[in-house]
């Protein structure tokens, strides 16, 4: 069990995984980025870029992503 006193100070210390789809990196950028709050920060060409490049490592292999909730 934590102590008070590291919830305090890291109230979500464990990542939890989430299975991506290949296919879907794209949609799962765009969802996360508008989520937090910094999907302005990319041009639409960087962004499609990035989102090539990604899809080109990844395949069509499904992959996991480890987010702190």
């Amino acid at each position: 069990m934590r102590s008070p006193f590291s919830k305090k100070f890291n109230p979500n210390p464990l990542p939890e995984p989430l299975r991506v789809a290949g296919d879907r990196l794209s949609s799962f950028m765009e969802a996360y980025l508008t989520q937090r709050g910094k999907r302005h920060l990319f041009t639409d060409v960087e962004y499609f870029d990035a989102c090539r490049r990604l899809s080109l490592m990844v395949g069509q292999r499904n992959i996991t992503v480890f987010m702190v909730v």
